[in-house]
């Protein structure tokens, strides 16, 4: 069993605890004006050109209970289930793993998998100007559409669950978030407090890479404040975070290895086999514009890293990411048209991380190019009184020379019951023995071999 068992049962408990405050003889009832909630969604999803073409087959969904706490405080339990059949075939002995505060998986094949999380947990209080929030939590900042540089509060699921929602690939995480409501409505000043570190949930990275993960000691503890604005029909917020990276990145860890036994004694070299999670210092600024009809977003994201000289071959460096966005609605609001640039820049880049190690793509993806420009067009359309809706993106990213376009249709078929299918296609412009390919998001190997189409009924209720 994993070691993040105490650190899942410490923040199970804390949640629950939380959850339940007391009332006094004569104050308000201890709970009042309950509302469940919840969806279902059956899915299938394929990847042709992978080993295993069905990737998934079954059921995710969540569960939840609100409502009002006495008279100044609220609460939330919400459970998350992933549950995929796909691969039932070749089952195995059973593996179990908490990958995450609260957040329990069960496997008896690489992809036929149950897993569980305690998705909200939380109890709120409101005194005055301050709304305090303890528990099991999903936080989003920043205001662009989609791609969020400064939205890394959580941790999420990378590559080990299909799902169409930004809500379904996060991971839960207990935390202290306190806001301040600024007495003339103007905004709000939040700050969150970490105790538990999580991390993203990946693919395993094989017999020759280990991962450092991070346990629950004050050096690993993580918090953040934002700051948000209302100026006329604009907004504009501000940000710090300081977080372990959510992926496995830097290299934490080395073994001596033997690579010439002759003339005696040999030589030895240290070779690196351990990725951890180092610390990352983000500072963050966004902002949301209404120019008539024009709906206007940009975001940006300064993190430092462990390596601010950009001299360690093994460590990432500071990085600048953003992006800007534009958009407008089109007859009557049936049509809206999207274009957005997002670029990074790679602060004292020379070249990508340790390229020669069979792992390399861990470091270097998002760092393999000193600017990175990415530049994307999405439209959306709705038809038979907005009961299908249609979407199509492109992106494509100028360095990398690569790209990726997705496709998707959704149709209300009754209350609560939608209906969604799509196709993702990956692919790039450099040819198949170009070593500049692997440096892409887009054009890799692994990802080309993700392409997948999807068919999902999804019922709210």
């Amino acid at each position: 069993m994993s070691r993040r068992v105490p650190a899942a049962l410490a923040a199970a408990a804390l949640c629950f605890a939380v959850s339940l405050p007391a009332a006094g003889e004569g104050e308000s009832p201890l709970v009042s004006n309950l509302s469940p909630s919840g969806y279902v969604t059956a899915s299938a999803w394929a990847t042709p050109r992978a080993d295993d073409a069905l990737s998934t087959a079954g059921l995710r969904g969540n569960v939840a209970l609100s409502g009002d706490a006495g008279e100044t405080g609220a609460f939330k339990l919400a459970l998350e289930w992933n549950a995929n059949g796909a691969g039932l075939a070749d089952a195995g002995a059973a593996e179990t793993t908490w990958y995450g505060p609260a957040s329990f998986s069960a496997s008896v094949a690489d992809r036929a998998s149950v897993d569980l999380s305690l998705k909200e947990a939380w109890f709120s209080l409101y005194a005055g100007d301050f709304d305090l929030v303890l528990g099991q939590q999903i936080v989003t900042w920043g205001q662009a559409d989609g791609n969020n540089p400064t939205d890394n509060v959580n941790p999420r699921y990378v590559g080990t669950r299909d799902a169409t929602t930004t809500d379904e690939k996060k991971i839960p995480v207990p935390m202290v978030n306190v806001t301040w409501n600024l007495p003339s409505g103007d905004g709000a000043v939040q700050g969150l407090f970490l105790p538990i570190p999580a991390v993203n949930r990946m693919p395993d990275m094989g017999d020759f890479v280990k991962e450092d993960i991070p346990g629950v000691s004050p050096e690993n503890f993580e918090g953040g404040v934002r700051g948000l604005f209302y100026i006329g029909q604009s907004s504009v917020s501000v940000s710090y975070l300081t977080v372990l990276d959510r992926y496995p990145s830097d290299v934490t860890g080395f073994t001596r290895m033997m690579v010439s036994p002759m003339p005696p004694p040999g030589i030895f070299v240290e070779v690196p086999d351990t990725l951890g999670h180092t610390r990352r210092q983000i500072v963050g600024i966004d902002a949301v514009a209404f120019l008539g009809p024009y709906d206007l977003r940009a975001e940006w994201a300064y993190t430092l890293t462990d390596d601010l000289e950009g001299t360690d071959p093994y460590k990432k460096n500071p990085s600048l990411s953003g992006v800007v966005q534009g958009s407008r609605n089109f007859l009557d609001g049936r049509l809206s048209l999207a274009l957005s640039w997002a670029p990074t820049w790679i602060q004292n880049f020379e070249e990508p991380p340790a390229q020669a190690l069979a792992y390399a793509s861990r470091l270097y993806t998002g760092q393999g190019f000193a600017l990175e420009q990415a530049v994307a067009a999405r439209a959306q359309a709705k038809f038979l009184n907005e009961t299908l809706q249609a979407e199509a993106m492109l992106l494509t990213e100028l360095a990398a020379r690569d790209w990726l376009a997705t496709v998707s249709g959704t149709y209300n078929l009754a209350d609560g019951w939608n209906l969604k299918g799509g196709v993702n296609l990956h692919g790039s412009f450099r040819s198949s023995d170009d070593p500049l390919r692997q440096l892409g998001v887009f054009g890799n190997d692994a990802a080309q071999d993700s392409d997948s189409l999807y068919l999902e009924l999804r019922f709210d209720f």
